[in-house]
């Protein structure tokens, strides 16, 4: 069996375990930098050796991104994620006999302090919407939701009408694992998707509107690749500087003003869909990151 066969198979597999599109993909994207790795070096899967896997490591940080920059450690780590689940997919199902990854670690990252979005910003890029076309209030509505709910951009563009329950301010989003939850959202958000649907109504035609929230004309849904372009845009318009314009900004800026708010982190990990407590407890690091910068600024006694 060939190499790209391997990754057929395996990526077969995921689709029969129902994972979404976006999750096969991802794999996908793995795997392809994989095997170009594979056939620079005339390496088979089912004769791989451990120290060949470990090369592969030294070969990514060798390699640039789409942009022609070096792949940043936590970038590295993921090539490294997926390669992983991919061969103890080929070990447990008896492709191969020995695991080469079976004792290859991810490479050790610095904490990144996450800069997010205060609040004066995200006001500066609501201005930057013309909110008397329907897409200037599509997109400024898309804004506010993932800043007041955290959510990751597929389960926002991925919402329909029918999940969202006004009357008690709760949609019901579709998370990782195909994981059901309900997030709440605030009055502001609700005031701006009862405006957006009386213009949606007068915009989309009945015959070809799929009911998603976020819809183009044609009813259909939007590609996060033009939300990622769009934010991109008011970004700079605003005039953001040493922020990382995307979707999943919004979603850090969430957590750490909830927190700041008085949130609890039991809340935050069921609003946020996260499976292990861990991976919420990040944001109060970074809250204590934060405050710690703040003291450096504010100290009463360097101040004295």
């Amino acid at each position: 069996m060939t190499n790209k066969e391997y990754i057929n198979y395996f990526l077969m597999y995921c689709e029969s375990k129902n994972l979404t599109l976006n999750s096969v993909d991802w794999y996908r994207l793995m795997l392809d930098k994989f095997l170009e790795y594979s056939n620079q070096f005339d390496i088979e899967f089912d004769t791989m050796t451990t120290p060949e896997a470990r090369q592969y490591i030294n070969w990514l940080q060798n390699q640039n991104n789409r942009e022609n920059k070096p792949y940043r450690d936590n970038a590295i780590n993921g090539f490294i994620r997926g390669v992983k689940v991919f061969f103890n997919f080929l070990y447990e199902d008896e492709y191969i006999e020995k695991n080469p990854f079976a004792k290859v670690k991810q490479i050790k990252t610095d904490k990144v302090i996450i800069e997010t979005f205060k609040p004066e910003e995200i006001k500066k890029m609501l201005n930057q919407f013309d909110r008397s076309s329907y897409y200037g209030l599509r997109d400024a509505l898309l804004i506010r939701l993932l800043y007041d709910t955290g959510l990751r951009i597929s389960e926002a563009l991925s919402i329909k009408i029918d999940d969202i329950d006004l009357n008690r301010s709760l949609i019901k989003v579709f998370g990782k694992g195909h994981k059901e939850r309900v997030v709440p959202f605030g009055r502001n958000v609700k005031r701006e998707i009862l405006k957006f649907l009386i213009r949606r109504r007068k915009e989309i035609p009945k015959q070809v509107d799929e009911g998603y929230l976020f819809s183009t004309k044609d009813g259909l849904p939007l590609s996060s690749r033009n939300v990622l372009r769009k934010i991109k845009e008011i970004g700079s318009k605003a005039g953001i500087e040493g922020k990382r314009l995307s979707p999943h900004t919004f979603r850090h800026s969430f957590a750490k003003t909830y927190l700041m708010a008085g949130g609890d982190v039991i809340s935050l990990q069921t609003i946020m869909g996260h499976s292990k407590l861990e991976t919420t407890r990040k944001y109060v690091y970074l809250l204590t990151e934060d405050i710690q910068k703040k003291h450096r600024q504010f100290s009463p006694m360097d101040n004295l």
